[in-house]
């Protein structure tokens, strides 16, 4: 009877410390998934020789954003551009040179959670259309009438999602999206830190969800993108590990407007631009020429 007792006092407490340690890496791996970004990189577009205005905006949900207006009295076309998870709106700058000899303003900003703007999470791309929202509305008090995007990962996710319900955008070019959050999620769970699906990754989301109110199951590009007809074109690299070509494949599959893709041969994530730069702004500029009129 004392060796049945005990060995019911050792498997309870088994699972109590299981269990303890279970909810301590769900609350973990929930705080990696919001957690904010800070990139220290005081780069700006002045290494270009370039004036620019910092400026600042609110979102609809009163979140503080940080930008750069680079103004170009050429025209009324503006393109806004949107970097991706832990970057910032440095991220972005080497698309600004060749845009702006082009003609066009340039709005590029730091998503909520990251570089100068306020809020102490990410969402990955929930609430980040509320700041591309804000961005737009801003670029149009600026006097734009014409309104491109470009986004990179998480920032390509935003752009397509924003154009479901932003008639402003008449263009966007996609380089690298997701075309399903939770499936991304679940991929960097396993590749990043070598965490199996179930039980902690729904268990992770579910915690986010309630700490932040965040519905990652709605952040589906590839169910945006099939909603609109605004031009697409969309940039993947075909050795990329992070977020596999499949994702670019099934988003231009499920786009009913104009729509490109091009698959840039042994780029990793996000190198489409780096690897094929001249073909890239070629194909940039092309796109923006054509719609954008």
């Amino acid at each position: 009877m004392e060796n049945a007792a005990l060995v019911k006092m050792i498997v309870i407490r088994a699972v109590v410390y299981g269990l303890i340690l279970l909810l301590v890496f769900t609350w973990i791996f929930s705080t990696l998934l919001i957690s904010a970004y800070r990139p220290k990189n005081s780069d700006s577009p002045a290494v270009f020789n370039i004036s620019f205005e910092n400026i600042f905006f609110t979102a609809a949900d009163r979140v503080v954003v940080n930008g750069w207006w680079v103004e170009n009295k050429t025209n009324d076309k503006c393109i806004i551009l949107c970097h991706g998870l832990g970057a910032d709106k440095s991220d972005m700058l080497n698309y600004i040179p060749f845009l702006y000899k082009k003609g066009y303003s340039l709005l590029a900003f730091d998503f909520r959670g990251h570089g100068g703007s306020k809020e102490k999470c990410t969402s990955l791309g929930y609430n980040e259309v509320k700041d591309l929202l804000a961005a737009v509305e801003f670029a149009k008090n600026k006097g734009a009438k014409r309104i491109g995007v470009i986004g990179r990962s998480m920032g390509a996710a935003a752009c397509i999602r924003t154009a479901e319900v932003s008639p402003d955008i008449l263009a966007v070019v996609a380089d690298s999206s997701f075309a399903r959050l939770e499936l991304m999620i679940r991929h960097y769970a396993r590749k990043f830190y070598h965490i199996p699906y179930f039980p902690l990754v729904p268990m992770a989301e579910l915690t986010a969800k309630l700490r932040t109110g965040f519905k990652y199951e709605t952040v589906n590009p590839v169910e945006s993108v099939s909603r609109t007809k605004t031009p697409l074109l969309i940039f993947h690299g075909e050795a990329d590990k992070n977020i596999s070509p499949a994702n670019a494949q099934m988003i231009y599959d499920a786009s009913p407007g104009p729509k490109k893709l091009i698959l840039v041969k042994g780029a990793d994530h996000l190198e489409a631009f780096s690897t094929d730069q001249l073909n890239y702004e070629k194909e940039v500029l092309a796109f923006f020429g054509k719609y954008l009129k």
